[in-house]
């Protein structure tokens, strides 16, 4: 016969695809070969996926056995069940009084109505026959105040009443869920093992359904960011934990090495061709650079840079498996952030607020969503990228509702009769909006290409008004401007793309 113990939940190391727990059991008071019931456990444990060792003292482990059984919800959670109960006797005396409320409220409001319409009824006789015709009158706005408010009362405890009875109703619908008779899967770990009383046996499994996913959220405060990176964990094992240290990891223990399969690699030689095809290639440049000189030296990856991270959270958490996102926070930090109106016309007409920033923690960001923060509230959704610890980035924070920019390109081409060698002008004109009440200092950015081939050449350009920076290596110009309430400016760009007679342009 085999006794029951309460193993203590210690650890949840959750991965991308699946989680590890980990379980302290304490060995009976009992010593020498016995054998230990524990659960229940989720119904996907399976052996290979499990361990057992002696973690204090000289236990030894002979023989782990599994078995499931299958029980009525009811049976299996009767302790979440009484609670059920108890909750939606709460919300229903809550609702009751709530209607006492609404009957009361209802109860002022006919009286006050029908003061006022006697009143009406009396008006005509009483401004012809009273002395103090005022004195009528402000008591006929004391009444129709009085109406006024009675129907916000009314209002009020209908909302309330109304509320209450949407939560009154989720929790019938919970417990009749509950008590529906559906069977629940179960899975009971059954181990002979001998030692002393008090020796502490360790046991570790892996569990599928178990998920989770780096989530950021950015608050704006005037010139200063917060930072907060927070897990979004989802269980459905159906093992519930509770009180347990969790641990979310970037490691994929699920994937297997293996070598890349080999094939002939055959070389063949051509002659070269004399014409020239150019390829239009758009690139990436990595926010991270400021100028030529980085923070740091590592070069930022994918996800987690291609090394495992772990992050821990502070408190124990609990995490029922109802199939249901939980948010745990993680980390967080401030930092000083440059604020300014940027606007990029070539990708799209808006004037955005865009903040730079570094990350000051102490830990790489991983990719994912980010949710945006101000003063105000929620502000919106953008998306971070992998950013190193001591890196800038930056962040779009929603586009300005007064300014509006438009922007038109000309091209023309002309060819030389004796070379055949082929120009084509660009002629950019970006205008700037102002149609608001307030000063707006806007940072516009435009870009000419950058050619990586001698047989062909990108002429200076032609700016107006003066640049207030570039063009750099990547060929980014910026103006900075400040619109005045009502202004509006206009921005030019020209330039030159030179080509010689056997290079075919993709333009």
């Amino acid at each position: 016969m085999a006794t029951e113990t309460v193993s203590s939940l210690e650890r949840i190391e959750v991965f991308e695809d699946r989680v590890s727990v980990t379980r302290h059991i304490l060995l009976p008071a009992d010593s020498g070969a016995q054998a230990i019931r524990v659960g229940p456990l989720s119904p996907l444990l399976r052996v290979g996926g499990l361990s057992i060792e002696a973690l204090s003292g000289g236990a030894i482990v002979e023989e782990v056995q599994l078995r499931r059984d299958r029980v009525l919800r009811e049976e299996a959670d009767g302790d979440s069940l009484a609670g059920l109960r108890k909750e939606l006797e709460a919300a229903e005396d809550e609702y009751g009084g709530y209607q006492r409320g609404k009957t009361g409220a209802q109860y002022v409001q006919d009286r006050a109505k029908t003061r006022l319409e006697r009143a009406l009824e009396w008006s005509d006789r009483a401004y012809n026959e009273a002395k103090d015709a005022p004195a009528w009158a402000q008591s006929l706005r004391e009444l129709y105040v009085g109406v006024e408010q009675a129907s916000n009362a009314v209002m009020q405890a209908d909302f309330l009443l109304e509320e209450q009875g949407a939560v009154v109703r989720d929790l019938h619908a919970r417990l009749s869920d509950a008590r529906s008779g559906s069977s629940v899967l179960r899975t009971f770990a059954t181990i002979r093992a001998s030692g002393e009383a008090g020796d502490v046996l360790v046991m570790r499994y892996t569990l599928p359904c178990a998920v989770w996913r780096p989530v950021h959220r950015a608050t704006l405060q005037g010139a200063r960011i917060r930072w907060e990176l927070s897990a979004m964990v989802w269980n459905g094992t159906g093992e519930d934990w509770a009180s347990a240290l969790l641990v979310c990891s970037t490691a994929r223990p699920g994937e297997r090495a293996t070598p890349p399969s080999l094939t002939d690699d055959i070389v063949q030689a051509s002659r070269r061709g004399k014409d020239v095809l150019v390829e239009d290639r758009e690139e990436d440049v990595q926010v991270a650079r400021e100028g030529t000189a980085r923070a740091t030296d590592d070069v930022p990856g994918v996800d987690d840079g291609g090394e495992a991270r772990t992050f821990t959270a502070a408190d124990p958490v609990d995490l029922p498996s109802t199939g249901l996102p939980t948010l745990v926070r993680l980390d967080q930090w401030e930092a000083e952030a440059d604020v300014a109106w940027c606007s990029a016309p070539e990708m799209s007409p808006a004037l955005v607020r865009v903040t730079r920033q570094i990350n000051a923690g102490t830990r790489p960001l991983l990719a994912g969503p980010v949710e945006l923060y101000g003063d105000s509230g929620a502000l919106g959704r953008t998306e971070v990228g992998f950013v190193p610890p001591g890196e800038p980035f930056d962040l779009g924070w929603g586009a300005h509702d007064d300014v509006r920019i438009d922007r038109r390109v000309d091209q023309s081409r002309s060819d030389a009769r004796l070379t055949g060698r082929t120009s084509h002008t660009f002629d950019v004109v970006v205008r700037a909006h102002n149609m608001g009440s307030e000063v707006v200092v806007a940072c516009i950015r435009e870009r000419v290409p950058v050619s990586e081939l001698t047989a062909v050449t990108v002429q200076k350009p032609k700016v107006q008004p003066v640049l207030s920076k570039g063009p750099d290596d990547d060929g980014f110009c910026e103006w900075k401007l400040s619109l005045q309430p009502g202004q509006s400016h206009e921005l030019t760009l020209s330039y030159t793309v030179d080509a010689a007679s056997s290079v075919t342009l993709p333009f």
